[in-house]
């Protein structure tokens, strides 16, 4: 869906606009009624529905798929989209996984040691 997926910033678009459901126009819409069949998007029909100007190139910046292939679920808060259990790690600690940090003790990932015994080092 338009509104409730993350697929921008990690976050949904009312997070990033802070805005709530109601205030929506057509909070049921799809990806799809802001692509036009060119596969380019719609930007008519975002300006219409997004009044942030810098949301809506971040959206016209992101490439749309020439090819039909199929969605996928993909773990945002690591470069290859796989989950691991450092990055949610990191997710719990609330730091961004993607950055990369200057940590004194990294060696402990570098253990031959169960995840659990070097989450809790």
């Amino acid at each position: 869906m338009f509104w409730l997926d993350n697929w921008l910033e990690n976050r949904s678009l009312p997070e990033i606009l802070n805005l709530h459901m109601d205030e929506l126009s057509h909070p049921y819409a799809t990806l799809s009624e802001f692509i036009t069949p060119q596969k380019r998007w719609d930007l008519h029909k975002i300006t219409q529905v997004i009044p942030n100007s810098t949301i809506i190139q971040q959206i016209h910046s992101i490439d749309i798929p020439s090819s039909n292939i199929e969605d996928s679920i993909c773990w945002g808060l690591h470069s290859s989209g796989v989950f691991t259990t450092k990055s949610a790690t990191w997710l719990g600690h609330s730091t961004n996984p993607l950055r990369e940090m200057d940590w004194a003790h990294k060696w402990i990932w570098k253990l031959d040691l169960m995840p659990k015994i070097q989450i809790f080092l």
